[in-house]
This record gives C-alpha cells, structure tokens and sequence, in this order.
C-alpha cells in the first residue's frame, strides 16, 4: 500500500501545509507517492524528497495517473474535484473532511438531481471507513444542511509540529498586552477583527493595548475593515511559517483568532482565544472561548450558530482579569501548551492517520455508483451557473 497525496494549487494554504506535516512524519514508516506542482508550496516544504516518489503534475497526463496509482493505494482528497477529474483511477479512497462547506456545496448540488441518491452516498462513505472529519464544524455544518451522519464521527484534526513551550509573558504586560490576529484579507476572517476591535473600545484598557493584524495584503484588510479606531493598531504583510512562529513568540501576549494560526500560537504556550467566522459583522452579545476549552478539535464556528457553554466569555472580563485583578498569563498559557501537545501533536496523531489510511475500504468505484454527479458535464454546468449567479 502507498498512501498517494495529489495537490493541484502552486499557492500556500492550510491544506499543503498539513500534507507537507505529514508526508514528513510518516514518509520513513510507509510507502508515499506525491502528485504536485513543480514550483509548488508544497513539495518545497518536503524536506528528504529521496524517501518519497514524487510526480509533476506537468508532465503526467490522466491515463498516466491511472497506471500510478494502484488499487491497493490509497488516495487522500479534501475536496471532490480529484475524484471528478480523475475518475479513471482504481484505488481505495480517504476523504478528508478539511473544508466545512464541501459537504454542504455537494448537498446543495444534489437539488438538481436527487437528495436521496446525495444521503446514499455519504451513508456508503461512512460503511466503507472512507470518510474523516477535521473538526466538529465540518460535522455541524453538515447537520444544519440536512445531511444525516449515522455513524460515530471519525476525526482526523489539524496537526502541527511539535515546539517546546518558550513562552514568558513580556515584563511591560501591566503597560502594554499585545494582541495579534492572523488573517487573509477575506471578509469571514475579517469580520472576527472587527468584533475584537469593537469590543475592546468599549473597555477603559484602549491605550493599554496593541493589536497586531499578521495578514496576505494590509490594503484590502483595511478597505475590507472599513473602520477607524484610536487602538494602536500594527499590520504585518505575508510572513513565512517560521517567520510567524518567531514573531508571535517575541511579540505577542495574547493571541485571539481561528484555525491553524491559534494552533501556531498555543503549540508553543502562549494563550490563545478562539474566535469564530462569520460572513456578516457579529452578535452584540458575542462570546469567545479559550481553545483548549473546545471540544471536537474545533477551531471556529459559525458565529451566528455557536452553542454557548459554561466556557464562554466576553473579552471585558477577560481584560478585566489581566489588567485590574492580575491573574497572570501564564496560567493560561501551560493549558494552551498542554492542549495541542495532547490533541495535534504530529507524533501523538500520525498513527491515526495511517489506521484510517490502511482501514479504508472505499474505493472510486463506489463513489461512480453512488454520486448524484455521475458525469463530468454535469459538474461543468453547474460551474457555469454558479458563476453566473455569482454576478
């Protein structure tokens, strides 16, 4: 068996950066065969090329792909677009739930053909072990959009790279919190930074404070924000991963936000608060969560669906702590540590990966039969009318 890795995008993203974590960790211990672009991210970040077969997209055509790729491989997807393209290909399947709407998008989908055929489909994935979700917000979004999950939900979390804990709060904490935020300059990551902002203007602590907004371009960031505050407000454009790790540990207190970044700033003990996303500005009455308090591996809800918990609170109280009751952030700090060392360390979770990849029994065949896409111009049409409700 070889577990197979094919990655289209040249472009950096949370995807090739967990591919690359794990062909890594697990390359010395199984067979890998990677599919990806010569000037990529991705095979840029594999650091012994030798221990792996590695193809350029370039230079393979389909039938090429098909003969690479055996039946006793498994092929690890994120979205449906591989299993479109290249369903020419016999081998099992592991499909990894990274993208919360990829479920919802193939549901929705299915109103032009037939619901029933869609349900049937996710039923076969879960019998044959060929589907695992990264957190519970791929498995709520599913949920809400009526895509029934019958089975007990197999998860597959974000991994990173274990760092020993180097964080010691910054001896000016009683004048200055630094707080960063990383974020593209998209508006479901931008609307958590304006709640922030808006919810720390309304303390006594605006001039006690500096935020750093670590984003892809600082211009659309600040168009998309649209606000002006008289917090000390710093943006940092386009850091590498081991930029970002050496920036947060010597300029950040206090990290607020979402995704693999929170995870980039508690694996190495600084306290870091979740932040959900939304599409639209927040609720008033919003409530943030400290990340080790989740549960499911999550790393931001929807905010308008987010179920409160006993471990919510506003971001006042939490300031209140630091800044007027003195509870230091160091308390915080071993918990956040703590938490992604026991939940997404890479050498407590790569086993997982490769069970799932050796227990899978779903093959592409099975998917043909049971998809409510079962041709290739149909996916083609409904791209064509996307786009043009899009407009």
């Amino acid at each position: 068996m070889a577990i197979c890795f094919y990655w289209a995008d040249k472009g950096v993203g949370g995807v090739p950066v967990e591919y690359s974590i794990l062909i890594n960790n697990i390359c010395r211990d199984v067979k890998v065969k990677l599919f990806a672009n010569k000037d990529g991210f991705l095979l840029n970040h594999i650091k012994d090329k030798s221990l792996i077969d590695i193809y350029f997209i370039e230079d393979i055509t389909i039938k090429d792909l098909s003969n690479l790729i055996y039946p006793e491989d498994v092929l690890v997807i994120t979205t449906f677009h591989e299993f479109i393209y290249r369903c020419e290909i016999d081998c099992r399947i592991l499909f990894w739930n990274v993208f919360p709407t990829t479920l919802i998008s193939i549901n929705k989908l299915s109103f032009f053909f037939n619901r029933r055929a869609c349900q049937k489909m996710f039923d076969v994935m879960f019998d044959k072990s060929g589907i695992v979700f990264m957190d519970r917000t791929g498995v709520e979004n599913a949920k809400i959009n009526q895509i029934s999950i019958r089975k007990k939900i197999p998860y597959f979390p974000v991994i990173v790279e274990d760092m020993p804990c180097k964080y010691t709060p910054s001896i000016l904490l009683e004048k200055l919190l630094r707080i960063v935020y990383v974020g593209r300059a998209i508006n479901w990551k931008v609307f958590p930074m304006l709640k922030i902002i808006k919810d720390i203007e309304k303390t006594e602590f605006v001039n006690k404070i500096q935020i750093t907004i670590i984003t892809d371009n600082k211009i659309n960031f600040k168009h998309l924000l649209g606000y002006d505050s008289d917090l000390k407000i710093i943006f940092v454009e386009n850091l590498t991963r081991s930029e970002l790790n050496s920036y947060l540990l010597h300029n950040c207190d206090l990290y607020i936000g979402m995704g693999t970044s929170c995870l980039d700033a508690a694996k190495m003990g600084i306290p870091s608060v979740l932040a959900d996303y939304s599409y639209s500005p927040f609720p008033d009455n919003y409530r943030y969560t400290w990340l080790y308090n989740t549960n499911g591996y999550c790393l931001a809800d929807l905010a308008e669906k987010k179920q409160i918990s006993p471990y919510d609170f506003y971001l006042r109280d939490l300031l209140d702590d630091i800044f007027i009751k003195g509870i230091s952030l160091s308390t915080y700090s071993e918990k956040s540590y703590l938490y992604v060392k026991s939940k997404h360390s890479i050498e407590n979770v790569r086993t997982l990966f490769i069970d799932y990849c050796q227990n899978t029994h779903l093959k592409t065949s099975d998917l043909q039969d049971n998809t409510p896409l079962r041709r290739k111009e149909w996916w083609l049409i409904l791209k064509g009318l996307q786009k043009m409700f899009s407009k």
